[in-house]
């Protein structure tokens, strides 16, 4: 086999690898920084496992959501320690208490974004928080599919495109499975993010100890905060200046795929899907809005619903509508501008600072 997608449309979702039984599949960073699928054709036995698992090769359902809620979390300390409002810690925790496992996105050891899991509450520390770098799932889906088939309740938390291969799996005691969905803005340069850590840790002399991508503070809930070993702290946002946010958020550095993405709408492929209620003063939920953040909880499926009336009693919600939210979050397609050939090109030849420095985008 030559390939299993194109690679324009490739997400590098990385099941690819996870379900190829001869181990002839590996992942590989392209020129971008993005992982891709590399089939050594010696070992490939042509059985199309992996076309069968590929959330491009295969068609997909939807869910329309059959409720939508604003969700803040009671306790404060956990909603301070959250993205937005503190909703996934509830649901994890709920989990986690019946010795069920989380899995989601993780910083290694170096600062890596991979896939994780989370096995007490302890531990579900290092999943909480965004991180806007796509993450390597490495063998996430081998360890997913081994925890439910020794009967543990599972949560798997990513992005849609990571989502969809674990539904064409076909899991053993997928009733103990609950599947999470992000509202994907798109997912950054793995590369672009190390050349960014480097140029950092070059400015404060000093290794990063810490990195915090939504830290709460000047009323905005979107600020990066990075730590160095030092003591020194670096603290920015899109709207300070930030490079690696204003190149983000200009949908400068996105995967390819991210331009065409067949998951993004608001009819979702998740039991649950979470976002940022970004948007909610301007709706009919007004009155619930404040700075700490708020999460937008979309219940796409009943397993959904079940799960939200197990940890409701210790949320503040409001049911909202769907125009309450549609506008103002990440479920339209994003265009390619008329940039980005220019900008990678650049990045290429000639690296994150010249890129920075030639578009007046500030450190």
């Amino acid at each position: 086999m030559d390939k299993i997608c194109d690679k324009e449309k490739c997400t590098g979702c990385g099941a690819c690898k996870n379900i190829c039984t001869k181990n002839a599949i590996k992942m590989e960073y392209d020129d971008k920084g993005f992982l891709i699928p590399v089939i050594d054709k010696e070992k490939c036995i042509n059985c199309g496992l992996c076309k069968k698992i590929c959330p491009i090769e295969n068609d997909i359902s939807k869910f329309m959501p059959i409720k939508i809620y604003a969700c803040k979390n009671k306790n404060q300390s956990k909603r301070e320690t959250s993205s937005s409002g503190g909703f996934f810690q509830e649901i994890s925790e709920y989990i986690l208490n019946k010795n069920g496992k989380v899995f989601g996105a993780v910083f290694d050891d170096e600062f890596k974004v991979i896939h994780g899991k989370a096995n007490n509450i302890n531990e579900l520390e290092k999943i909480k928080k965004s991180k806007y770098v796509q993450s390597d799932t490495k063998y996430i889906y081998r360890d997913l599919r081994n925890e439910l088939q020794n009967g543990k309740s599972v949560i798997f938390s990513g992005t849609p495109c990571q989502v969809q291969p674990i539904k064409n799996m076909k899991l053993k005691n997928e009733e103990n499975l609950v599947l999470v969905d992000l509202v994907c803005h798109g997912v950054p340069s793995p590369k672009v993010f190390e050349d960014y850590k480097r140029i950092l840790e070059n400015k404060y002399k000093s290794k990063i100890s810490n990195i915090n991508f939504r830290f709460k503070k000047f009323d905005e809930t979107q600020n990066i905060k990075i730590n160095f070993e030092n003591g020194e702290e670096y603290i920015s946002s899109f709207r300070l200046g930030d490079m690696f946010y204003r190149l983000f958020l200009k949908d400068l550095i996105l995967r390819d795929s991210c331009y065409n993405c067949r998951f993004r709408s608001f009819d979702r492929i998740s039991d649950i899907s979470l976002a940022d209620f970004w948007g909610i003063e301007n709706g009919s939920a007004k009155n619930f809005a404040d700075k700490k953040g708020i999460s937008l909880v979309l219940i796409n499926t009943e397993k959904g619903l079940r799960l939200f009336e197990q940890v409701k009693e210790n949320l503040e919600y409001c049911e909202v509508l769907r125009e309450d939210c549609e506008n103002y979050n990440s479920f339209k397609s994003i265009s390619l501008s008329e940039k980005n050939p220019k900008i990678w090109q650049d990045y290429k030849e000639n690296g994150l600072e010249y890129v920075v420095n030639k578009n007046g985008i500030l450190l």
